[in-house]
């Protein structure tokens, strides 16, 4: 598990809790790698608590997606519908699985937790 003001790391999961805005940023990019460097396999970036995200962001999850490929290492982008239409807009899936989580942390398939 680790832990920062930031973010939080536990069983393959990235949680985000800081603003994702440019003070973060270098943050964000330390938290991907540790996550990347986990020894798991299956992974996931939780950014469902957020409404906005930055270019900056977007170019660290479309570079942690194809580390992740590279490491074999499945990752999916978790947020909400509001995300996920500017996450489609942009293309982002070509680079990294996303799915739709509910602000009650419920998945559309109903279930809830790891990917």
């Amino acid at each position: 598990m680790t832990c920062a003001r930031d973010y939080h790391i536990e069983g393959g999961v990235l949680t985000v809790k800081s603003a994702l805005d440019y003070a973060f940023s270098r943050g964000f990019r330390e938290a991907c790698r540790a996550l990347l460097n986990s020894d798991e396999r299956d992974i996931a970036i939780d950014l469902v608590g957020h409404t906005y995200i930055t270019s900056i962001y977007l170019g660290m999850l479309m570079d942690a997606g194809k580390r992740a490929q590279e490491l074999g290492k499945n990752l999916v982008v978790r947020a909400s519908s509001g995300l996920v239409r500017f996450f489609d807009a942009v293309d982002l899936g070509c680079f990294v699985r996303i799915e739709i989580v509910g602000p009650d942390g419920a998945r559309p398939d109903g279930r809830a937790g790891k990917p």
